[in-house]
Parts: C-alpha cells; structure tokens; sequence
C-alpha cells in the first residue's frame, strides 16, 4: 500500500475496537483500556480522533492486548464475546444481510480477499476439510504472534461462520511455524 510504512489495518477499525469495548463492557471498560495504553497509542482511540486510512496493525495489537487484561479481567468467555462484538462491528448491516444467507463456503471462499482488503500485510488461506470445516491459517501477521490475539482471531473466525446459519459452529486452534492455524467446524 502506497505510503504504509508498517503493517497496517483499516482505521477504522480502531474505533470499532473502542465502539465494540464499550458495547461489552460499558464506558468504564473503554476508559480502563485507554488508561492501560501508552500516550502514542491512546490517541488514535480516543473520540473524534481524527484516523488515516491506514493506522498502523501494533494499535489494534495494544488494544487487544490492554482488552485482555483490562475489563476481561484474563476471561475466556469475556474475550469470546469481546471478539464476537468487534468482529461483527467489521460488518456493515448489508453485508451482515449478504452474509447471512450465504453458505460458509461462499464466505470462506473470499476469506483472502476479504482480509487484503482490511490488511496491509499477512497471508490468509482456507483449505475444506471434510463437507462442514475449514482450516483457516494466517501467517506472518501480528494478530498470529500474541497468544491473546491468536484467540481474538479464532474466534473471530468462528463467529462469522456461525453468520451464516449453521449450526453448532466450533473452533480449535494452535500456533506453529508464525501462523495461527484455526479448524473451523459446523454442522
């Protein structure tokens, strides 16, 4: 990406980290994260901050990490449901629509496209396994190198599969060789 000079998300998706916090855990939760962020982070967080097209992967990376410890208080299941907020934050209400009569695989299929689309760097692949999982492997990427945002990821995964109205939706993971590795099951 032209004038990127670190991997980088879309900005926005830094206010919907913040909008997502506050949803889960209320203004208190988002002002114990801004308060856990260092001063050349909390900026781009904060209301009205003014985001590039580009802000750089390490904010989302804190913020996460500061999520975790913050209001999550280390919960699984709060991160669980943290990430399910974000993640569908990253939907606009269309393409929550499109999504919801799609079939997992015509998701899964334009999963690369997809994150090249909101990431500057970082490789995504799905392989089917059998008629109702996938693997979905993301290498070389920051949110693959915390075991926090490993987590984040995977079940992000897992929550827009389950978008698409199947049921029983499940997700194991495992970190190998700079890649989070997530099998993705549904029924």
């Amino acid at each position: 990406m032209e004038g990127v000079s670190e991997p980088s998300v879309l900005g926005m998706r830094l206010a919907n980290a913040r909008e997502a916090t506050r949803e889960v855990f209320g203004d208190a939760g988002v002002e114990d994260v801004l308060g856990r962020l260092g001063d050349d982070e909390r900026g781009a967080f904060l209301p009205g901050a003014k985001l590039r097209v580009w802000e750089p992967d390490r904010l989302l990376v804190a913020w996460v990490l500061a999520v975790w410890e913050g209001p999550c208080g280390r919960s699984r299941p709060d991160l669980a449901r943290w990430a399910g907020a974000i993640t569908g934050r990253g939907f606009g209400r269309a393409r929550r629509v499109l999504i919801s009569i799609a079939s997992p695989w015509t998701l899964l299929r334009r999963a690369e496209a997809l994150w090249r689309g909101e990431h500057t760097h970082g490789t995504l692949t799905v392989v089917p396994v059998g008629s109702q999982g996938a693997r979905v492997t993301l290498r070389g990427h920051l949110l693959a190198q915390h075991a926090v945002t490993r987590d984040v990821m995977a079940e992000a995964f897992r929550y827009i599969v389950q978008l698409c109205w199947v049921h029983e939706v499940t997700e194991t993971h495992e970190h190998k060789d700079d890649a989070v590795h997530v099998l993705v099951s549904w029924r």
